[in-house]
């Protein structure tokens, strides 16, 4: 796991994909500062645009890295997701970059960047980014608990959901969105997966896409050693103007039955509010508490 930061730490911000605007990344920037942390917005990526893009990928690239390298930056957000992540991690020096392993924090398009991280032992965080805060008041407080998370703290999360099993269950936390995750996936090391908790999250896309990804990624075997599936926000999923016939719980419950483990619902995580940061690859227990009533999940 990365060095926890310390107040005066440098925090670059850098858009790895879609462009942001300079106004977006500074509420960012305020929030880090308010919690005695020293922002940098990368002046190549913040403010600027190529196409869909911030900048060109090697632009972006040479950010990412320059960053993930510089020894007076201690951990990387990232403005916003889109698409571009996953055009950058063949040019990542991953050498060096685990030689000296720093904090990333973001969700959506991160997917790519955060579970391939984690696939080379850098824990990583999936949640809110600048661009959160400046899409209204709807949640102050997960993007808050992104810089707690990079202070140190460990928040614990109690939720009422639905789920199959007793009993608690401890993995490793890996996951995010995913349209992302059912592309990269082939990618990760063949047991990327075994006696992990899968987080999955998406939006905007039709029923029977996500039935396509989710047992196309069961369907590969890659699933088999998996402890459990815990499911975040799956917002602004349509249907076809021909009904496609199962509802999204329905059709999670039975693309993941041949696995025979829990899938919990209920975990508010993706693109709604509010966005509850965890720590990708690090050790979590995912249990049901009888006295509460209530799921809650934890860092070991």
């Amino acid at each position: 796991m990365p060095p926890f930061l310390v107040q005066g730490d440098k925090v670059a911000i850098l858009a790895t994909a879609r462009a942001v605007l300079a106004h977006e990344a500074e509420k960012g920037a305020d929030l880090l500062r308010k919690n005695g942390l020293l922002p940098l917005s990368d002046p190549h990526t913040i403010g600027t645009q190529w196409g869909a893009f911030s900048a060109p990928d090697q632009v972006r690239l040479h950010a990412l890295n320059d960053y993930l390298l510089r020894p007076d930056i201690k951990a990387l957000w990232l403005a916003r997701g889109g698409y571009g992540n996953l055009r950058l991690l063949s040019g990542l020096h991953w050498d060096r970059v685990l030689q000296y392993p720093k904090w990333i924090a973001g969700f959506s398009d991160a997917t790519f960047l955060l579970n391939a991280l984690v696939d080379n032992g850098v824990c990583t965080i999936h949640g809110p980014m600048p661009i959160s805060l400046a899409q209204g008041p709807l949640d102050m407080d997960s993007p808050q608990l992104v810089v707690d998370m990079l202070l140190g703290q460990k928040p614990t999360y109690h939720w009422r959901g639905e789920g199959q099993g007793e009993g608690a269950i401890r993995g490793k936390l890996v996951g995010g969105n995913l349209a992302c995750l059912s592309h990269l996936y082939p990618g990760l090391s063949p047991h990327y997966f075994d006696q992990a908790i899968l987080l999955l999250e998406e939006v905007d896309e039709y029923l029977y896409q996500v039935d396509r990804m989710v047992r196309g990624m069961v369907y590969s075997g890659r699933l088999d050693g998996l402890a459990a599936v815990l499911v975040g926000d799956f917002t602004k999923i349509k249907d076809n103007e021909l009904p496609f016939g199962e509802s999204l719980g329905e059709i999670l419950a039975k693309a993941f039955e041949p696995l025979g483990i829990p899938v919990v619902t209920g975990f508010s995580a993706g693109h709604a509010y509010p966005n509850w940061p965890v720590v990708l690859g690090a050790e979590y227990t995912l249990g049901f508490s009888q006295e509460s009533g209530q799921y809650y999940l934890s860092m070991s």
